[in-house]
């Protein structure tokens, strides 16, 4: 293990950020213990942006079918939370949602989906649950409030024409509590592995709720064909090898995406070990776009492992995408801290030769830091920053890390919320830093994609 690697393992370390024991369990036992039957069923017609829905029940808690005639929706879930995760796309999702309020109950517990945005990335699912109990919320012993909410979220599962739509690196949630028997969630669910017709049917289910046992099956038939969302989608299927690091690896760049929600590179490769994911994306005219960071699907034993690569772009008549491989650190490369004055404007932290952050506000309270910044080049290993006193030793403060991005302009933000700070321990507060973090581009296996 190199210089480099130690560092990331003991920067991973020294941060406690543990879920709670219960959570861990309840994931453990939806993924294990998935159910193929189907109950009740609620179909509906979705027709996106300017539509009817037409609610056909079997058995449900709708008495008769009715239709309901809609422009673009409120969403009225960016309503009651002080910070949601995707306030900045907030408009976007309006622009391009349909309003829903299909309900399925079981064990006395309502689910509701109340708004559906798509595109040809995500598929944005708001939903309302209520419970005729208090809610039994899990990690409330410790750390931020919505930390409880997203750990209550349930495990929303997703089926496409009949097909499992498989979890994928790039989906994520958000969540908060409406009251103490509610709690309003939102999913985003990445579709850009699954081929899509303009009319499709859309299974969304749960089988666990609030650690309860349960079948809960909304049906939607959605039709998107009269949505105006301009999208590039381009299928190039690039075979390239990569063999400029310590391991080769045979990749297919699958698809591309350019959409209103997001863009997105889809590559797979046969899993045999460490999968292809340290690379830089350049537009045609040679700027850098920031690619989002997200956990990594490895595959099993000779599956094919396949991830989808979210970047900000804010250009939709590119020609062609560059991607070129990076390693970072090397056997000599020494980790070290750069770090300024928190009091300063215009903070620059140069972590390598090819990548900049630049903080633009720190607000520091007795209870968090939040702090505001742009990517620069390349700069693909953050997670947060360093919190030092004025001789750049690291202030070792119990944290919960939250982050966000704002797709449209790429300002990032990441919160560090402390679990029972002293006033001692926040008045030591007087510097910021990122580690350095050596990258060495590979030009020489560099893969143009073409975008047309």
């Amino acid at each position: 293990m190199d210089s480099f690697d130690k560092m990331l393992k003991s920067k991973a370390q020294s941060e406690k950020m543990v879920t709670p024991k219960q959570f861990d369990e309840r994931v453990e036992n939806i993924l294990t213990n998935l159910s193929k039957k189907k109950t009740k069923k609620n179909s509906m017609r979705i027709v996106a942006i300017v539509a009817a829905i037409t609610i056909l029940t079997t058995v449900t808690v709708v008495a008769a079918p009715s239709i309901i005639m809609f422009t673009g929706d409120i969403i009225n879930y960016f309503n009651g939370s002080d910070d949601p995760k995707y306030i900045s796309d907030k408009d976007l999702f309006e622009k391009y949602n349909g309003k829903v309020g299909a309900s399925v109950s079981d064990k006395g517990i309502t689910l509701t989906i109340d708004n559906i945005a798509i595109d040809n990335n995500f598929i944005n699912v708001f939903y309302t649950i209520k419970s005729k109990s208090i809610i039994p919320k899990i990690g409330e012993d410790g750390g931020p409030s919505h930390w409880s909410a997203y750990f209550d979220a349930p495990l929303l599962q997703h089926k496409i024409d009949g097909k499992y739509v498989q979890p994928s690196n790039t989906y994520d949630t958000d969540a908060y509590y409406e009251s103490k028997n509610t709690l309003k969630g939102m999913q985003r669910v990445n579709i850009s592995q699954n081929e899509i017709s303009k009319d499709f049917e859309l299974e969304t289910y749960a089988q666990e709720i609030f650690g309860i046992k349960g079948e809960w099956h909304i049906f939607l038939n959605i039709d998107t064909s009269i949505v105006k969302a301009k999208t590039t989608i381009v299928n190039p299927k690039i075979k390239a090898t990569i063999s400029g690091g310590k391991d080769n690896h045979d990749i297919t760049i699958e698809k591309v995406i350019l959409s209103p929600f997001g863009n997105q590179i889809v590559i797979s490769e046969k899993s045999k070990g460490p999968v292809f994911n340290s690379f830089a994306l350049q537009d045609d005219k040679g700027n850098f776009l920031d690619i989002c960071p997200s956990y990594i699907n490895f595959g099993g034993p000779n599956d094919i492992a396949t991830n989808s690569f979210e970047f900000i772009n804010k250009r939709t008549d590119m020609k062609y995408l560059m991607l070129t491989p990076i390693y970072l650190g090397t056997n000599s490369s020494s980790p070290k801290i750069i770090s300024s004055d928190i009091s300063k404007d215009n903070i620059q932290l140069k972590q390598s030769e090819v990548g900049t952050v630049h903080i633009e506000n720190i607000e520091i309270t007795d209870t968090d830091a939040i702090i505001e910044y742009r990517i620069e080049g390349v700069v693909p290993v953050l997670g947060g920053f360093l919190l030092l006193d004025e001789n750049e030793e690291r202030i070792r403060l119990d944290t919960y890390i939250d982050e966000k991005v704002n797709r449209q302009t790429g300002l990032h933000t990441i919160k560090h919320t402390f679990e029972n700070p002293t006033a001692e321990e926040i008045s030591k507060l007087k510097k910021i830093g990122i580690f350095t973090v050596p990258v060495r581009m590979n030009y020489d296996e560099q893969v143009k994609i073409p975008l047309n």
